[in-house]
């Protein structure tokens, strides 16, 4: 077995199961996500699987619902820590 990242073991575990009750609920107002992501870390092995994970659940899950409205950024140059400013200044309209 190769290097894991710590948790994602119980990620694995727990996600699929998750993400099955998190389709079957009925949400009470459309759904907005928005998820930012440092550009600079598609470049770190570990980290793009995250980002390229992450959005593809977003992605499944929005199959499930079509009210809920996801967006994806890249704020390229930026990395986990300094894409926080970043995301707190961005909206969803």
């Amino acid at each position: 077995m190769g290097f894991r990242a710590f948790g994602t073991d119980v990620l694995e575990r727990t996600l699929a199961a998750r993400e099955i009750r998190f389709a079957e609920a009925v949400a009470q107002r459309p759904l907005k996500v928005f998820a930012g992501y440092g550009g600079s870390e598609q470049t770190a092995p570990y980290l793009t699987q995250y980002i390229e994970r992450g959005v593809a659940l977003l992605n499944r899950l929005q199959l499930s619902d079509p009210e809920q409205l996801s967006i994806f950024r890249n704020f390229e140059r930026e990395t986990h820590g300094s894409v926080f400013a970043h995301t707190f200044f961005e909206r969803i309209s």
